[in-house]
């Protein structure tokens, strides 16, 4: 096969052999321009119109990082070794001024404890909520709120979760 390439090429008029090896060289240009260049330039278009969102994405993952981080400087869950659920919703409410209005406490199982209340600043309560569920890890798993006369107070029985053990 070589050799008839040969035999053709050597009895070929330099105007053929122009003739032929510029269409293989268009060729070439065609085919690497359709092949390579093409796909490139796509690729580059499709990349850059998905930069915009792969940007976002990075910063959610970097503020989830951060949450991550401030979570893990949070400390552990009241549990029954560090005096349990109750005592820390007690040392809680005295610190916010609550425990006074807090006319029954009583433990459940799994963690959980059963709290009414009878007058109390709803602003109040919702603050010591927060401040229950980020540094006690304690959070609101039922509640029934009862407007009084007086502006602002509420009358309280809710269920309150953490971990238990």
């Amino acid at each position: 096969m070589k050799e008839r390439f040969q035999q053709f090429w050597m009895q070929a008029s330099p105007r053929e052999r122009w003739l032929i090896g510029g269409g293989f060289g268009l060729l070439l240009v065609g085919v690497l321009f359709f092949y390579v260049w093409q796909p490139l330039v796509h690729d580059r278009q499709k990349l850059r119109a998905n930069l915009p969102q792969l940007r976002a994405s990075a910063e959610q993952l970097r503020l989830n990082a951060a949450e991550v981080a401030r979570l893990k400087t949070l400390p552990a869950a009241a549990s029954s070794q560090n005096g349990g659920i109750r005592s820390a919703v007690e040392n809680s409410a005295v610190a916010f001024k609550l425990r006074d209005s807090m006319s029954q406490v009583s433990v459940e199982g799994d963690g959980r404890i059963r709290i009414s209340m009878t007058t109390v600043p709803f602003d109040s309560w919702v603050r010591w909520l927060g401040h229950l569920q980020e540094q006690y890890r304690i959070r609101l798993e039922s509640c029934q709120v009862e407007a009084l006369p007086q502006s602002g107070m509420v009358r309280i029985k809710a269920v309150l979760a953490g971990k238990s053990g």
